[in-house]
């Protein structure tokens, strides 16, 4: 159902804020010809190292509110799946996994540091005992999830300075992009202002770092002149409210 909704946003335009699709990358485009010619979303999603993109990041977290209570495997095979229509190489569903965990703690009322530290903690014990994922893919991750390397000291992703910091497409870049904006700001609009003042992949870097912050500050935090200006925001709101009864 999912993806065939995605499906309709990019064939039909649904859901786009004035009536067409823009900026759709290459591997979310492949996937979904794939799912609209009959391929299960299943096996639709791009599984080589060029297809990590940032597609399967930008739109994962709604997922959170419906991972709630469920046990790490549950999120984890869920997770893969949601981010596997378009984005199926484990390195997109790795990010998508760590961003998840950190929202779910956030979700909770952890602090922010707290929770980013919780999170590390979880991710690794997971991993070390999920065998199908390499240890090359997971130490992909070190500045994350501060995995010590040889012969490399790994600073702190909170504590690394802007210009050891990435804002690309590339799917890893924008989770540590967004981590550390948010990480070392101290309200909405100043993280997300430090998200897209990083230029490059600037609305998607901005997208996956105000995920983080809404949940964290509300939805009173974001300024009133940016929450005025949102394109459909009525039907937006509705949609929230109904999703919200779901629940």
């Amino acid at each position: 159902d999912l993806a065939h909704s995605l499906v309709g946003w990019y064939q039909e335009k649904h859901w786009t804020p004035h009536g067409r699709v823009f900026d759709i990358g290459i591997a979310t485009s492949k996937a979904l010809h794939k799912v609209s010619q009959g391929v299960s979303p299943l096996l639709s999603g791009g599984v080589q190292e060029n297809d990590n993109g940032n597609g399967g990041l930008m739109r994962i977290l709604p997922l959170i509110f419906y991972l709630v209570g469920k046990p790490i495997e549950e999120r984890f095979r869920l997770i893969n799946e949601v981010s596997g229509v378009t984005h199926a190489h484990i390195r997109s569903v790795l990010a998508c996994f760590i961003y998840s965990e950190y929202a779910l703690l956030l979700l909770a009322g952890k602090d922010k540091l707290e929770a980013y530290q919780a999170m590390q903690q979880t991710v690794k014990h997971f991993l070390q005992n999920f065998v199908v994922c390499n240890s090359i893919e997971i130490t992909k991750f070190h500045r994350v999830l501060e995995i010590p390397i040889s012969n490399y000291e790994s600073t702190p992703l909170y504590q690394c300075e802007e210009n050891e910091i990435y804002s690309s497409g590339y799917v890893l870049s924008t989770l540590e992009a967004s981590l550390w904006c948010f990480l070392t700001t101290e309200n909405y609009a100043e993280a997300v202002l430090k998200a897209v003042n990083l230029g490059e992949d600037t609305d998607t870097t901005g997208c996956v770092t105000g995920g983080l912050a809404g949940l964290y500050y509300g939805v009173e935090a974001i300024p009133l002149a940016w929450r005025a200006v949102i394109a459909q925001k009525a039907a937006i709101e509705e949609l929230a409210k109904n999703m919200e009864a779901a629940l």
